[in-house]
């Protein structure tokens, strides 16, 4: 039988579960889930355990700190935990009930040094893959990855020009908690993601919350090509995309809400400026170009309707916090027409 080196350092590292949307509902999809009481989870309980025997099972490095989300026996999450340290983690992996599961994304597939195609599509396989692989030491080197990633956001660009254009200006915002909110086109997504080796391969396993087009996209044990400071690289067959840290809050797009400083003496009223707004409205709408339309603000649906009573782009007082503005999006060629809902929000600023 060949035996596989097979090193796997997990690194979750995410955004706060509890941050800006914490009222906001999360569908959970279903995921390969490893059952308590199954072989993998023993072996995970044990290479975890201060008592585990070096050589006897593949030694698991994990990067902390990073999150864990439970299901329960019907796939009902549960809560979350978060892991500081070796300790953490087996005392949370022992603790877990025997109908409960904990998920993870598959297949994890890699091609070895040796030529050799490495495949996990579920989880018995995976715990064979464990079971097979002989542990001789190699020290996982990600080095202050949390620290890095967690500084900023990472918005998606594309690797060249016949990349899909879907995700262009999406947002991972994650933080060192280990969960992350994905926003694309002013929605967000709760996830977690994990770094790993396979041999010297390094790899970046995502799994979003929610069952739609954009949880099949990302739901990838995707390869990192490259990583850097300010720049991950991954890939999945043919989709490449590279992750670029932007630190500037106006260089990025994250949801239709819009927030200033209250007035100093006026609390709950700001000067809201439009003309600021129309480059995340153009992202999330997918305009390529803002020459094509003619964007403009209305305190009215029936106002943007007949696009009248056109608010000030700058130096707009709202009236009430929050409040929602209503955008009416027109082509200039055709006159066809959308509503768009943003919503905008005085807030004490220090």
């Amino acid at each position: 039988m060949i035996k596989l080196l097979f090193t796997l350092t997990l690194g979750l590292i995410f955004s706060s579960f509890f941050t800006s949307c914490e009222n906001e509902p999360v569908v959970f999809t279903e995921v390969e889930l490893i059952p308590e009481d199954s072989n993998l989870f023993l072996l995970l309980e044990q290479v975890t355990s201060d008592e585990s025997e070096i050589g006897s099972v593949i030694c698991i490095n994990f990067v902390y700190n990073f999150t864990l989300f439970v299901y329960d026996e019907a796939n009902e999450f549960v809560n979350r935990e978060v892991m500081h340290n070796d300790r953490d983690f087996y005392q949370f992996l022992i603790a877990i009930p025997e109908e409960y599961s904990i998920g993870i994304s598959f297949p994890i597939q890699s091609v070895l040094e040796d030529g050799t195609e490495f495949l996990v599509e579920n989880k018995e396989q995976l715990e064979n893959a464990i079971k097979d692989c002989l542990f001789v030491g190699q020290q996982a080197i990600i080095g202050n990855s949390n620290t890095i990633i967690s500084e900023c956001v990472w918005e998606v660009n594309l690797f060249n020009d016949d990349d899909p254009t879907t995700y262009k200006n999406a947002v991972f915002d994650v933080k060192d908690d280990g969960t992350f909110f994905f926003y694309n086109d002013g929605t967000s997504y709760v996830g977690t993601w994990i770094f790993f080796f396979i041999e010297n391969e390094l790899h970046l396993n995502i799994n979003l919350t929610g069952d739609d087009e954009v949880t099949l996209d990302w739901n990838i044990d995707w390869k990192v090509d490259f990583v850097s400071n300010e720049t991950i690289q991954i890939s999945n067959d043919d989709i490449t995309y590279v992750l670029k840290k932007e630190c500037e809050e106006d260089q990025y797009c994250t949801s239709p809400y819009f927030k200033e400083c209250e007035l100093d003496d006026m609390p709950s009223f700001a000067e809201f400026v439009f003309e600021n707004y129309k480059d995340c409205i153009a992202i999330f709408n997918n305009i390529e170009d803002q020459g094509d339309v003619e964007i403009s603000f209305h305190l009215l649906f029936i106002d943007a309707e007949e696009n009248i009573n056109l608010l000030p782009e700058n130096g707009y007082v709202n009236i009430e916090s929050p409040q929602i503005i209503y955008v009416r999006i027109t082509n200039l060629d055709t006159s066809d027409f959308i509503i768009y809902e943003i919503t905008i929000q005085a807030e004490t600023c220090f």
